[in-house]
């Protein structure tokens, strides 16, 4: 399953999510507070080091 990683306040996630919705893709939602520093942590850094959302990891770990 893919895993959205997200802040419902942001606009491109929110297209990202409407996306998915209207494509009718199963995903899961993971809710990153960027104004709490959570997309700075070491392991968001990991998956994206601009440490930027909407981040969409693949089934396959890319």
């Amino acid at each position: 399953m893919l895993r959205l990683y997200d802040f419902t306040g942001s606009g491109n996630g929110y297209k990202a999510r409407l996306l998915l919705g209207l494509l009718d893709i199963s995903y899961e939602l993971v809710e990153k507070d960027i104004m709490a520093g959570e997309t700075r942590t070491p392991e968001f850094l990991a998956m994206n080091p601009n440490g930027r959302i909407p981040l969409l990891a693949l089934e396959s770990g890319d």
